[in-house]
This record gives C-alpha cells, sequence and structure tokens, in this order.
C-alpha cells in the first residue's frame, strides 16, 4: 500500500499525513464568447498563450484589490495627520495668545 493516501476536497488536493498541495489548475465554465474572444485577441497581441494571458488578468486583478486597500489605509493615515497638526496648530495657537497676554 502507497504511504500516502489521496483524497480532492475542493481545490485541495489533501495527504492525509497532514500535508497540504493546493491544486494549480482552474476550470472556468460558460464563458461568454465575447470575452473569450477578447482573451484570445489581447494575447495574439502579446504573443503569448491564452493560459499566461488569463494569469496574468487574474494577477492584475488581484493587484489592483490590494492597491486599493493601501490607498485606503494611505487616505486614512493623511487624514489622522491632519487632524493631529490641526490639534496642534489650535494648541499652539492658544499658547501664543497666552503668552502675548502676559
Amino acid at each position: 500500500m502507497h504511504s500516502f493516501v489521496y483524497g480532492l476536497v475542493g481545490s485541495f488536493l489533501l495527504l492525509w499525513k497532514g500535508e497540504i498541495e493546493i491544486s494549480k489548475t482552474i476550470y472556468i465554465r460558460n464563458v461568454d464568447a465575447a470575452v473569450l474572444a477578447k482573451i484570445d485577441e489581447l494575447s495574439k497581441q502579446k504573443d503569448i498563450s491564452r493560459n499566461k494571458m488569463v494569469n496574468i488578468i487574474l494577477e492584475t486583478y488581484i493587484t489592483s484589490d490590494r492597491i486599493k486597500e493601501l490607498e485606503d489605509q494611505y487616505t486614512n493615515l493623511v487624514s489622522t495627520i491632519v487632524d493631529a497638526i490641526n490639534n496642534n496648530t489650535a494648541a499652539l495657537d492658544s499658547l501664543k495668545e497666552r503668552i502675548k497676554e502676559n
């Protein structure tokens, strides 16, 4: 008997000794003909396979999501810094007025 027993669960190939190997194959059904034609056109322009083009599209999509998250974090950080600067400016203005009064 083999030392590993394999079982397919979702997109994971389980090795019953506790190891997990992620399947690297994705099958997509019912792709619109226009979408497929555009993918073929893009892959032909770049002189790459359809598979490579789909990989590029997926990687770009995932990366753009991460970039959006980072932009949101940056916007929040800038907002927090602006609030802190405004609070510091108000405190300094108050101190300046007190110094002028004395």
